[in-house]
């Protein structure tokens, strides 16, 4: 289902990307709950097809940036080129490492990295009591909001070596993208990522 799709089968006299946008300026919660009611709405018009997705979330506002997160969808925050916050999964995986009996690396390459505990779409109502508290900018800070499609294949260190290594977040993005296509080898699950640079005025 992609985003014109959604905006032509959606009884709105709102456009949908500025209902999304309205929801998420009013905090995370609402923004959870306005795509988790255009999910169940879409299994109700098709219920052909089972709508269940992961989705991850950041912005800046004030001064701060703000993040959070349903499924395995992650955000990434770095300071200093240095990974320095990453939201957790909503998975069986994740569960065992909270539980110390799996290491967050080994995720990855585990046969439950994909059963998730959370995702949108699967109930009306969907509760997410993990917050993460805001976290102040600072000049050269960064961001990845990404699917797991592609952490999969772009390991954290190689993330900071490519923020170093990069004087635009475009630039960022294409780097660890080539090592992303490199190592999947046109296999694997479909990846998106969004990443950005904060440049703050002196």
């Amino acid at each position: 289902v992609n985003m014109n799709e959604v905006q032509n089968y959606t009884p709105t006299d709102e456009s949908f990307l500025g209902s999304v946008g309205a929801a998420f300026a009013q905090g995370w919660s609402n923004f959870v709950n306005g795509l988790q009611q255009l999910a169940v709405w879409l299994a109700g018009a098709w219920p052909v097809v089972l709508v269940v997705a992961a989705a991850a979330a950041g912005f800046a506002e004030k001064g701060m940036f703000r993040f959070a997160n349903v499924g395995d969808s992650r955000v990434y925050y770095f300071s200093k080129g240095r990974l320095s916050a990453v939201t957790k999964d909503h998975s069986v995986c994740q569960a065992a490492v909270d539980m110390g009996t799996m290491n967050f690396s080994e995720i990855r390459g585990s046969e439950d990295r994909s059963k998730l505990l959370k995702v949108l779409g699967e109930k009306e109502e969907l509760e997410l009591k993990r917050k993460y508290p805001p976290i102040k900018i600072c000049d050269g800070d960064a961001f990845i909001v990404c699917s797991d499609g592609f952490w999969e294949y772009v390991y954290e260190t190689e993330m900071e070596i490519d923020l170093l290594k990069s004087a635009r977040a475009h630039d960022w993005a294409k780097n660890m993208l080539k090592r992303h296509i490199r190592r999947a080898e046109n296999k694997g699950d479909n990846y998106t990522v969004i990443c950005g640079i904060f440049h703050l005025d002196k």
